[in-house]
């Protein structure tokens, strides 16, 4: 590096660490987001869980600068290891960046000892022992505790390895059995598993490919010679090793979309809950760039740090897999990253990052948003429930809206049996499934204490529908006789004689869209007044829903869309309909189309509301039934869909079912080249536009 970079990155971190230590800088305002991300992938703010601390480069220190480190480890003393890769040593640190001691410096000198390219570091907390993955030497190289030469472990030796094998180790850690899990540098098969002499046992915890179906297609079509000179679809390959205190192995994998963190049991089990886990921040989605997790921590109390290098993130989750911070970024100021390549926590939970471009540690404390947080998920973790409860209060206070408090809190009010508290905590956490066991228990308690009630309410009901259903006819002919001299109740009268039409219609379609075909009963304005309500009972799913059956909270939908959604589909069906209709000499009008497509809504028009309202009264548990009565919604629309296109354009059975299919498909189609040709204009209105912008900068 040359002097001037040398003086450049020293002002940085000086400016960092001044900056760092103005007061005040414990609060939540940090130069990076800090948030929570939901099971459902929503991002909520919440106050800073790690704030900087300073930093630790030894510019001024006579070891001399770190030069482009690769790892990091803590031991139980909260002693720093810096594997400094192109200074070809270890650097040994107290939390404060005291250098305690240099190991493996000297060059070809310094005897078997020396360290040509240092990319791993690991101490054995047993003996003390430290483990270096010495790259560019192809061997693990043991020290002891004051630093002294070992032994070496060197490339080993296996028919299993097949040749041409190429040993270049970058990560190590010892389990208890003295057994070392190397990672290898662009070794697929996983991590290489060598006994406490150096012999290989087997890989380790390999990832898999997932063969797709196009990968299905070639191995069906191609021969052994073509599939032998097709492309091969390798698994990714590990980038770096992490041994948590209750004895799992966490591994982490450059490039993949899921599977990126990996849990491992002795016996080389992926354990970590969640399957394919996908943990991309899906905040990031719209970048350009792809995450790239380089390492994962493990503190005393099972929490997991992982360390996004593209980003800077840090993505905290629990022992459980259970998301509790992201914070984190790269760029020019306090606390930020310009290439993580390490983290590692302390006793206290701290964190500490080695980047590899600053040459430097930079520290993390936690604040007390964090600590209160693990103080209570410990408790909660541990069956502590009462004892949680109060810092899980006290986490609620400082954030309204940080979800896994709300969790806990309305699980402990469910042991404690207050069943609507514990409702309204889920319902805050967005919880459907701890709301919909709330609710199970709350309404089975209700129902044991208002028996009695609601048995008479019932008996109250069923007699007035009885009334109802007997002298109805005598009602509906006497009734709006006597209130049609009330004018300003005509227009209610209309409705409502309209609204009989079209559920006489949509109960008896064949008499009905003949009626409307050929006696004309069909008008332009009983069409969009159709459409309108089509539209309110569409809508009515987000906002008449119970809490458990609502798709997204209200101030995520998109109500334009939601409203639109139904008239353009009246729309585009007859239009499309009565182009095709035309060409198979279809006898429908214009107008019989539109007002005949209308129509065929009418059984989610009666139903839709009644249906979305009964769903404050179930349970997840009971979604078969609201799921049995919209597929009878479905099947009774595309039945009407039928009906209307036969009566309308006096078709055969045979050819409108023909006609119907053909008018979907085209449909879709009509559909898919919209969005293919909006999505070039876009495409041409950007490309427009940076030329505009490349022209107006060049002319100035």
């Amino acid at each position: 590096m040359s002097r001037f970079v040398q003086c450049a990155v020293t002002s940085l971190l000086a400016i960092v660490f001044i900056v760092s230590m103005v007061p005040g800088q414990g609060k939540a305002d940090t130069p990076y987001p800090n948030y929570y991300i939901s099971p459902d992938h929503f991002q909520l703010k919440i106050p800073a869980p790690y704030v900087p601390d300073g930093y630790i480069s030894l510019d001024n220190d006579e070891a001399g600068a770190f030069n482009k480190p690769q790892d990091l480890f803590i031991d139980r003393q909260d002693h720093l290891y810096i594997a400094d890769t192109e200074n070809k040593r270890v650097v040994k640190t107290d939390a404060d960046g005291n250098v305690l001691l240099v190991i493996g410096a000297g060059g070809e000198a310094g005897g078997p000892g020396a360290l040509a390219a240092p990319r791993g570091v690991f101490v054995d907390e047993e003996d003390g022992s430290i483990y270096v993955a010495d790259s560019l030497s192809e061997r693990i190289v043991q020290y002891d505790a004051e630093g002294g030469f070992l032994r070496e472990v060197g490339k080993p030796s296996s028919p299993l390895l097949r040749d041409p094998f190429k040993y270049q180790p970058v990560k190590v850690i010892v389990d208890s059995r003295k057994y070392f899990y190397v990672v290898n540098s662009g070794d697929h098969k996983g991590l290489l598993m060598l006994d406490r002499e150096g012999q290989f046992r087997g890989y380790f915890g390999g990832n898999r490919v997932e063969a797709t179906w196009f990968d299905a297609l070639i191995r069906f079509l191609y021969d052994q010679e073509q599939r032998a000179g097709a492309y091969i679809n390798l698994p990714y390959s590990f980038n770096n090793v992490a041994l948590a205190p209750d004895g799992y192995l966490y591994a982490s994998t450059t490039g993949a979309s899921a599977k990126q963190i990996r849990k491992f049991n002795m016996a080389g089990g992926d354990i970590y809950p969640g399957g394919r886990r996908d943990f991309t921040d899906p905040s990031l989605h719209g970048e350009d760039r792809t995450q790239n997790f380089v390492d994962v921590a493990i503190d005393r109390k099972g929490n997991m740090t992982i360390l996004d290098q593209t980003f800077g993130r840090m993505y905290q989750y629990d022992v459980g897999g259970r998301a509790l911070f992201a914070f984190g970024s790269n760029g020019q100021g306090v606390g930020n990253k310009l290439s993580g390549v390490a983290v590692e926590a302390d006793a206290e939970g701290n964190l500490y990052v080695l980047d590899e471009m600053l040459n430097a540690v930079l520290k993390f404390r936690k604040t007390a948003f964090s600590a209160t947080v693990h103080e209570a998920n410990a408790l909660y973790g541990e069956g502590k429930y009462e004892e949680s409860f109060e810092p899980w209060q006290q986490v609620r206070d400082n954030n309204n809206f940080y979800e896994l408090a709300l969790q806990a809190m309305g699980q402990i009010e469910m042991r404690q049996d207050d069943y609507a508290e514990a409702m309204a905590s889920f319902r805050e956490a967005y919880d459907k499934d701890g709301f919909s066991e709330a609710y199970y228990e709350f309404r089975r308690q209700y129902v044991k204490e208002h028996f009695d009630i609601i048995a008479s309410c019932t008996l109250i009901a069923f007699a007035l529908l009885y009334l109802f259903f007997t002298f109805r006819n005598k009602i509906g002919g006497r009734l709006p006789e006597r209130i049609e001299r009330y004018w300003f109740l005509n227009p209610g009268i209309r409705l409502l004689r309209f609204l009989k039409y079209a559920y006489r219609v949509m109960l008896h379609p064949f008499l009905g869209y003949e009626e409307l075909r050929y006696e004309n009963k069909g008008k332009w304005s009983h069409a969009f007044l159709l459409i309108a309500l089509y539209a309110v009972a569409t809508s009515s799913k987000y906002w008449l829903t119970g809490f458990v059956y609502r798709p997204v909270p209200l101030q995520f939908v998109q109500w334009e869309f939601v409203v639109l959604q139904p008239i353009l589909l009246w729309i585009i069906w007859s239009v499309v309909n009565y182009g095709i209709a035309t060409i198979t000499e279809g006898e429908g009008r214009w107008r019989d189309v539109f007002i005949a497509t209308a129509y065929n809504f009418t059984p989610f028009i009666f139903f839709s509301i009644p249906l979305y309202a009964l769903t404050h009264l179930l349970t997840w548990q009971e979604q078969q039934f609201v799921q049995l009565f919209e597929t009878i919604l479905v099947l009774w629309s595309a039945f009407l869909f039928f009906v209307s296109v036969r009566e309308t354009h006096s078709y055969e059975t045979g050819k409108a079912i023909g006609i119907l299919g053909l008018t979907t498909v085209s449909c879709v189609v009509f559909v898919l080249l919209y969005m293919l040709v909006f999505g070039l204009g876009m495409n041409v209105i950007d490309f427009g536009r940076a030329i505009a912008r490349e022209a107006f900068y060049v002319g100035n």
